[in-house]
């Protein structure tokens, strides 16, 4: 009863972190970030507009999202499906591969890509629903974590549960250790507890980088603020075409606070002339400076989109097509990012099949052994026109005695290792010797 009670003090006294200021800002900012993704952006731009002019009923809130365009241009690590292939039994394959399309593996894995590089941070979560393996993606808005003494060495997994109706006292958590599954209430008391029927925690963390010393990664704060302040921008300008392409209405000696209703069926009637007093009503040209708006606009895009490695090419209107080393150049830093992703998510692969496997096992009748392993295979992707150039590149090298074909193999797909790229090169020699011979 003493170790019970412990327990529970423990647990309530560490769930009092996942309600501190920083804690809190982390989720607010991710929820934010992540409702900009989605084009959630009104009741934001609502409330800047409100604070800049006053008046919000006199702008129309106009939304464009570069948040979704810039972070789905920068998760390419499976802008192709990956291949997956287990080294196992023929049976271990094929239960595998049924995992694969059950749980929308590919489609559940580009999606975890994204908003780790988005919110830089997120879970991927293992679990048996209807009858089969499911993942669910998790953001760092619901969760909260317990680590070891590295960010790398996760003990616990908290999410976060809110209740449809909005009402704070039912709202729960569910706590995940490796030896136990808890429900909290909203107070952090633990209010059902049982033992983890996989004895170990059912969830891979997916960062967007290496954690280096905290186990969330700091969400950066630019690509928000530029988004902000794009759809700010955008509004005023249509506020400001509004006026510009109707004229300023003016009015000169009319008696104060009299009401003026403009409009083609709307009469209005001025003052007679006097000798000492003159009323006037005119519309006037607002000279508004919309072409220097829609400069800055784009200068905002621009430097949202150079900002985070992205090349000119992708947002300009130019349609001269660029060469193909000049692709090549534009594109590098995204390539040195990919191979970075990619570097990261074969780990996350392999961490992510040894629960699959974990969970399958506990469930299913079809076993995955402890033997079988798992090859992840990341499709490459090429500039379009550069292929011709690089082959006449291998060519000369080849000529010169300074690369095989083994190496070209290698080059062609890094996902080969040398003995790959040898039983390849022989499979397609072999395959070229029986077509010379069926052609004959």
């Amino acid at each position: 009863m003493f170790f019970e009670s412990t327990t529970a003090k423990t647990v309530e006294k560490s769930f009092q972190t996942y309600l501190d200021q920083a804690t809190q800002a982390r989720k607010i900012q991710a929820e934010k970030l992540i409702d900009f993704f989605h084009g959630k952006q009104l009741d934001d731009l609502k409330r800047d507009l409100f604070q800049y002019s006053g008046n919000v009923d006199q702008l129309k809130p106009v939304c464009i999202n570069i948040v979704k365009k810039i972070n789905n241009r920068l998760a390419q690590v499976y802008n192709k499906p990956a291949t997956r292939s287990v080294d196992g039994t023929a049976q271990e394959k094929d239960i595998f591969e049924q995992i694969q399309i059950q749980a929308k593996y590919n489609i559940k894995m580009k999606q975890a890509s994204r908003y780790a590089k988005l919110v830089k941070t997120v879970l991927v979560r293992v679990l048996y629903r209807n009858g089969k393996i499911a993942l669910d993606i998790l953001t760092p808005d619901i969760v909260d974590v317990e680590t070891g003494s590295s960010p790398d060495n996760l003990k616990a997994v908290i999410i976060t549960h809110y209740p449809a109706s909005g009402k704070v006292k039912e709202t729960q958590y569910h706590r995940w250790t490796a030896d136990t599954f808890q429900i909290l209430n909203y107070k952090g008391q633990v209010i059902s507890s049982e033992p983890n029927e996989y004895g170990i925690l059912p969830f891979v963390a997916v960062h967007d980088t290496c954690p280096v010393d905290e186990f969330f990664q700091p969400i950066p704060e630019d690509l928000a603020s530029l988004q902000e302040s794009i759809n700010l921008k955008i509004s005023d300008l249509l506020h400001t075409i509004g006026f510009q392409s109707h004229g300023q209405p003016v009015s000169k000696g009319l008696p104060d606070k009299q009401e003026i209703k403009i409009g083609p069926n709307q009469a209005i009637s001025l003052p007679a002339d006097t000798r000492d007093k003159k009323s006037d009503f005119k519309f006037a040209d607002t000279n508004a400076k919309i072409l220097e708006v829609v400069e800055a606009i784009q200068a905002l895009i621009n430097w949202a989109y150079i900002s985070h490695g992205l090349p000119a090419s992708s947002i300009t209107s130019d349609a001269k097509e660029a060469s193909g080393i000049a692709k090549q150049v534009d594109n590098f830093e995204l390539e040195e990012l990919r191979q970075d992703d990619q570097d990261l998510f074969r780990i996350y692969e392999q961490d992510l099949f040894r629960i699959v496997r974990a969970v399958n096992n506990h469930h299913s009748p079809r076993k995955l052994s402890d033997n079988c392993t798992l090859k992840t295979d990341f499709s490459e992707i090429k500039p379009p026109v550069a292929e011709k150039g690089q082959l006449e590149a291998w060519q000369i090298l080849q000529d010169m005695g300074l690369i095989s074909v083994v190496d070209i193999a290698m080059k062609k797909n890094p996902d080969l290792t040398r003995e790959d790229a040898e039983a390849l090169i022989l499979q397609v020699q072999e395959d070229n010797r029986i077509l010379e011979k069926t052609t004959i």
